[in-house]
């Protein structure tokens, strides 16, 4: 099949669907504000977008060109950032503040919930297996929705990662950037900031916990009230759920 490959012509092909690409993307950001027929050009863009895609992927998967496999592996990482990068309809947004050396959470849809997630002493971890890793707070999530997160920093470039997640994004001061996840099972979730941040860059872990719908609304009753304080322990016997 190597033969009937012409690679000048398909990078021309692939350059097209970049472009095309690039338009669908603004417009998908910016689709509230569309008037009716902007709405309809969107939809038309994306449904050619997404045939020329399905078009070209086969074209290259056929091929045997060494050409053809690296645009193939480029037209997948391009499919998997644009959707990582296009939000959908989110059912809970939350803040992610980065600091030297830690996290601050804010929850906008539920008022004044505002809280600092800090790094565990060794001699505080539930297993020391998970030094570096648990925080004295967690942020909780519900099971099976989309969670938007804005990301940013109060003084040096941080990043928000959770591997699990597939999820890592800047933090950057004076800039709110953001992305999203869908946890589709419950537990306990890890991660670290991923960007150099200082001495005590290690210390900055990530800790996210994926509940039942049932049981995000009890967590949310209550750090409606004990987030008022800046000393908050969901680890002890005040509230079930927050325990490992």
């Amino acid at each position: 099949m190597s033969n009937f490959f012409d690679s000048e012509i398909v990078q021309r092909e692939m350059k097209d669907i970049h472009e095309l690409q690039t338009i669908v993307y603004n417009a998908s950001h910016d689709y509230a504000s569309l008037n009716r027929e902007d709405k309809i050009e969107h939809i038309e863009n994306l449904t050619e977008l997404l045939d020329m895609q399905r078009v070209m992927y086969t074209r290259l998967s056929l091929s045997d060109d060494p050409n053809a496999k690296k645009m193939k592996a480029e037209l997948e990482k391009s499919v998997i950032l644009y959707v990582s990068e296009t939000i959908p309809k989110a059912d809970l947004t939350i803040k992610a503040i980065g600091n030297q050396w830690y996290w601050s959470y804010e929850y906008p849809d539920y008022g004044d919930i505002v809280f600092d997630a800090n790094m565990l002493n060794d001699d505080e971890l539930s297993d020391p297996k998970l030094r570096l890793l648990e925080t004295d707070t967690q942020i909780v999530v519900p099971v099976n929705k989309v969670v938007k997160l804005q990301i940013t920093s109060n003084d040096v470039l941080h990043a928000w990662t959770i591997p699990a997640f597939g999820v890592k994004m800047d933090a950057v001061p004076g800039k709110l950037n953001e992305t999203w996840f869908k946890a589709n099972q419950e537990g306990l979730f890890y991660g670290q900031c991923s960007e150099l941040c200082g001495p005590k860059h290690a210390f900055m872990p990530i800790n996210v916990k994926v509940v039942s719908e049932k049981e995000f609304e009890d967590w949310i009753g209550f750090a409606k009230e004990e987030y008022a304080s800046s000393n908050i322990d969901l680890y002890n016997n005040t509230f079930e759920i927050a325990q490992k």
